[in-house]
């Protein structure tokens, strides 16, 4: 009997065991029917295959046995995996090794075991065959023979599940491969059947599965190759040279609508074992977006040849070596070329030495150093170039030539020298606001800039019911001393010119623009006063704003002839002498509304002196009586000698309320009178602010109590001082707790809280009234508003929170309030805190009288 080798590595037998993927598997009807044979042959009750892991024992397949697994050291198939021998044991009773093992000790325990090695690889033992019994029973030669028969059986068995197993998931992952590919695969086979198609294949060319199966690979293929297909696959089987299969190459395959689809096939020969190909794979990429690309990369550069061609600046490109790469048409235009003659090998032989010597050094420092170049050159064909030279770099960063891009810069040079005029003549302000010498300026700059003797600068004004001119500034076209008077005239704006129908007035009344090129020579518009300098050609142009004319300029006698384009030219120069006419009518207008304004202002001071001078005089003409009125009612009710009754009492003290109530009144109206005035008198010292919020809430509880409403104070520190008068300050608290009094409902709340803003206290006063809304939130501060109040139950003048924001204002502090309607009001004052140290006046040192 063979004996099998045994195993000195641990792992390396795990690693077996596990590559079987044997384990925690379902039970098995090959190897079920190994383990009936087992018992029918060898005569026992039990008979178990099982595979011995790291630390238990599972029965792949068991006769007579109820338990699925076992810890390894619990059985005796655990000797037998290790010693990698067959174990027999006849009567374990009698055999010292095993009486106490625990499947074996006791009366209930086996008595017979027989197992044989598994190792299915030849090498590793995974397992056993082993047959049991619980009486002893002998086991001899033929019965070992026929064990290990079987057990070589279970080995086979073992295999051919652990290949099939592997088998299947080679399958499912080829099958997966095949189904979820990105790629097209078709196979067919020698005659040009499809034989399958993945998922890829039929969205790619618009077919269903069914319709592909069975057809000739030819229906997937344009007409003109489909008919040499079973041609070319019955030589390449012959032995022929492939074209495609083996290598691969783009195509263009037919989609089920008929339109070409843009791949690339790559197709291989599957042979059997005997080098025979039994089918194809074709394997089909879709390029359908890469020749999208290539055809917007054909697009883009097309676009950009027409937009470099569309250009009027030179574009040119060089290699290193001097080599003319590419040109655009205007390049080629200024050079003389014509497309045929690219590429060219230098620069054409009609530009000077000394250009060339300076463009191919340039082009040298470029290539060297990476940096572009700009060089201004000399007039070309009559033109001004700026060219700039950039470095040429291939797809590895490598600089290998020049690009060129030159700016026609003639038309800029001239504008140039035209914003230099126009940059000074806005910018010099003194010029500006004098006139007279930033139109003398433009003047001169005009006739310098269009090459002229003479020239002109008017503004349209209305003379009567027709347009006239009035000349700012003039060139001196006198020859007597009775056209000096005339020009000097012209200049003072003492004459204007008002013809319309006059050579300039077509210009400043009609708003052409005239042109003449010998005004001696016709007759009326050239007609002149004897001695009158010759004027050869002229040039009108209006001045505009949108359609208003605003005036004219003129130049004659120009070096060059007058055109269109030189007025298009000179349109910032026109625009210019736009914006300084309308500059020079804002400021005279901007200068009588300023007037205006001040004399506005003027008659408001002194209508605001008059009014408080007369509420002074009044409040104190009013006072006189109203004080002898209040003395009187004092003297009826404390009279001794004449008692008063009950009634008496009652209307007296009904005079003297009213009096004082009116008093009060006055006293705000002088203190009004004189904040606006400026004569309001503070005392600022150092004052206790707690001090004077509880004398305030003091002096009002019994109001408070009367109307129904909660007085609350936050506890304040001691050192809360602020710098105030200390009399102000009191009304300032009595007038606002006084309001939330007032402005309440019965059963409310005040509260008055005091806390440290920088840089010094606030004093907040929080009331449960209606709340105001924001939109009127701001007319509350001003004198007499009451918010529509005066026509209600409540009693005031509307002038006690403009006092209390004068009062505040005056002792450096700030006053403001917070509402929302229905959420109540809360009026608060700012003041700056006394300096630390400062003595500080106490509420009890004075008892100034305190009126609302």
């Amino acid at each position: 009997m063979p004996r099998h080798a045994m195993s000195g590595d641990e792992a390396a037998r795990l690693h077996a065991l596990h590559d079987l993927e044997a384990l925690d598997l379902p039970p098995s009807p090959a190897l079920d029917r190994v383990t009936i044979l087992a018992g029918e042959c060898l005569a026992v009750p039990v008979a178990l295959i099982s595979l011995v892991d790291r630390e238990r024992l599972w029965c792949l397949s068991r006769r007579g046995w109820s338990r699925q697994a076992l810890p390894r050291a619990h059985s005796p198939c655990d000797r037998v995996v290790t010693d990698g021998a067959p174990l027999v044991i006849q009567d374990a009773h009698e055999d010292r090794r095993f009486r106490s093992h625990p499947l074996m000790a006791g009366p209930k325990g086996l008595r017979f075991y027989a197992g044989h090695p598994l190792a299915p690889d030849g090498g590793h033992v995974v397992g056993t065959l082993c047959v049991l019994d619980h009486r002893p029973r002998a086991f001899g030669a033929e019965e070992r023979r026929r064990l290990a028969l079987l057990a070589s059986q279970v080995e086979d068995l073992l295999q051919d599940q652990r290949r099939a197993r592997h088998q299947e998931r080679t399958t499912r992952r080829l099958e997966t491969l095949l189904q979820e590919s990105a790629t097209g695969i078709v196979r067919i086979d020698t005659r040009g059947t499809i034989l399958d198609a993945n998922p890829h294949v039929l969205s790619l060319l618009g077919y269903e599965r069914q319709a592909l199966l069975g057809c000739n690979v030819s229906m997937l293929m344009p007409a003109t190759v489909a008919r040499e297909h079973d041609g070319y696959l019955a030589r390449f089987l012959a032995g022929g040279a492939p074209r495609i299969i083996g290598q691969g190459r783009e195509v263009e395959a037919r989609h089920r609508d008929g339109r070409p689809v843009p791949i690339h096939l790559a197709v291989s020969a599957i042979r059997d074992e005997s080098g025979e190909i039994t089918e194809f794979l074709g394997i089909l990429t879709d390029l359908s977006e890469i020749h999208a690309a290539r055809e917007a990369v054909h697009k883009e550069r097309q676009f950009l040849r027409a937009l470099i061609d569309g250009s009027h600046d030179p574009i040119f490109a060089r290699s290193a070596s001097g080599r003319f790469l590419g040109a655009n048409e205007a390049c080629l235009s200024l050079l003389e070329m014509t497309r045929p003659d690219l590429p060219l090998d230098r620069y054409p032989d009609r530009l000077p030495a000394d250009l060339i010597e300076r463009l191919e050094s340039a082009e040298r420092t470029v290539m060297r150093d990476g940096i572009p170049q700009r060089l201004d050159l000399p007039p070309v064909r009559g033109r001004h170039y700026e060219l700039t030279l950039s470095p040429l770099r291939d797809d590895q960063a490598q600089i290998r030539g020049v690009v060129g891009v030159g700016r026609d810069t003639t038309l800029a040079r001239r504008q140039a020298a035209l914003l230099r005029v126009l940059h000074r003549g806005i910018t010099d302000y003194p010029a500006l606001m004098s006139g007279r010498r930033l139109w003398d300026f433009l003047l001169k700059a005009l006739c310098e800039l269009t090459d002229s003797d003479h020239a002109l600068l008017g503004e349209a004004i209305d003379d009567g019911d027709q347009p006239a001119l009035k000349i700012h500034a003039i060139t001196d076209l006198s020859w007597s001393a009775a056209s000096r008077q005339l020009m000097e005239r012209l200049r003072s704006g003492d004459m204007t010119l008002s013809n319309p129908d006059s050579l300039l007035g077509r210009v400043f009344a009609h708003g052409e623009v005239t042109i003449r090129d010998d005004l001696t020579a016709q007759a009326g518009e050239g007609s002149f006063p004897p001695g009158h300098p010759p004027l050869d050609n002229f040039l009108g142009v209006p001045i505009r704003d949108g359609d208003r004319i605003l005036g004219m300029l003129a130049i004659a006698n120009g070096r060059r002839p007058y055109d269109h384009a030189l007025v298009d030219w000179l349109e910032p120069f026109t625009a210019t002498c736009a914006l300084l006419i309308n500059l020079h009518r804002q400021i005279a207008e901007r200068e009588g509304v300023m007037a205006a304004l001040a004399e506005a202002r003027d008659q408001a001071e002194r209508a605001s002196r008059a009014k408080s001078d007369f509420l002074s005089s009044m409040s104190h003409e009013l006072r006189t009586p109203l004080n002898a009125i209040l003395g009187f009612a004092q003297l009826l009710a404390n009279s001794q000698r004449q008692p008063l009754n009950e009634r008496q009492r009652r209307q007296v003290a009904q005079i003297e309320k009213s009096g004082r109530h009116l008093l009060g009144l006055i006293n705000d109206v002088l203190d009004l009178a004189r904040s606006e005035a400026g004569r309001l008198s503070l005392t600022p010292e150092a004052v206790e602010l707690a001090g004077a919020v509880d004398e305030a809430l003091d002096a009002l509880e019994g109001t408070a109590r009367l109307a129904g409403i909660r007085l609350h104070r936050t506890p304040a520190p001691a050192n809360a001082l602020v710098k105030a008068d200390a009399t102000r300050l009191r009304q300032i608290l009595y007038n606002l707790i006084a309001n939330a009094i007032k402005y309440n409902h019965e059963g409310g709340e005040v509260h008055v809280e005091l806390c440290r803003v920088s840089p010094g206290w606030r004093v907040a006063v929080r009331d449960t009234g209606p709340g105001i809304p924001e939109a009127r939130q701001a007319a509350l501060f001003q004198p007499f508003q009451r918010l529509g109040a005066e026509h209600g139950p409540i009693e005031g003048t509307g002038i006690g929170l403009a006092i209390t924001r004068e009062l505040v204002e005056a002792m450096g502090g700030d006053v403001g309030v917070t509402s929302r309607p229905g959420a109540g009001s809360t009026f608060w004052f700012e003041l700056p805190a006394a300096a630390p140290g400062a003595e500080s006046r106490k509420p009890q040192d004075g008892k100034e009288a305190t009126h609302a």
